[in-house]
C-alpha cells in the first residue's frame, strides 16, 4: 500500500506545497490529511489498483535490479498521487471538454519535444558528433 501521507518521501523530492498533511483546498475544503489512518477519517477516498512487476533475468544483479526498479516504481507513485492530490484545486470542476483541450496541448507540446529531440540527434551526427 501506498500512503500519500505517511510513506517517506526522498528530500529531493519533498515540496511543501506538494504534502497532503499541510494543504488545504480553497474549491472543496478537503484536507490537511493527517493522522496513520487518514483514510478512515476521509470522505471521499479514491482507491487505486497498480501493478508493477518487473523480471530481469541477469545473474548476480537479479535480485537488486528488480528491487531497485521497485524502489523507483514506487517513489513515482507517490510523489505523483501526492501532487494529484495537491493540486486539486487546478482540476477539480474541469468538464470533459477543458480535459480533452488539456490532452490535446500536452499531445502538442509532447509531439514538439519529440521533434526537438529529433533535430537535435540529427543535428549532432550531421557535425561528426556521436
Amino acid at each position: 500500500m501506498v500512503d500519500i501521507v505517511n510513506d517517506p518521501v526522498y528530500s529531493g523530492d519533498y515540496h511543501p506545497d506538494e504534502d497532503p498533511s499541510k494543504f488545504v483546498s480553497k474549491k472543496t475544503g478537503r484536507g490537511p490529511l493527517k493522522g496513520s489512518q487518514w483514510w478512515l477519517k476521509s470522505e471521499p477516498v479514491m482507491t487505486c489498483y497498480k501493478l508493477v512487476s518487473c523480471e530481469v533475468r541477469w545473474f548476480g544483479l537479479q535480485t537488486r535490479l528488480e528491487r531497485y526498479i521497485q524502489d523507483f516504481e514506487r517513489r513515482i507513485i507517490t510523489n505523483f498521487h501526492r501532487q494529484v492530490f495537491c493540486w486539486l484545486d487546478e482540476w477539480y470542476g474541469l468538464t470533459m471538454g477543458d480535459i480533452r483541450h488539456l490532452e490535446d496541448y500536452s499531445k502538442i507540446e509532447l509531439d514538439q519535444v519529440s521533434i526537438d529531440i529529433i533535430e537535435s540527434c540529427v543535428t549532432s551526427h550531421s557535425r561528426g558528433c556521436s
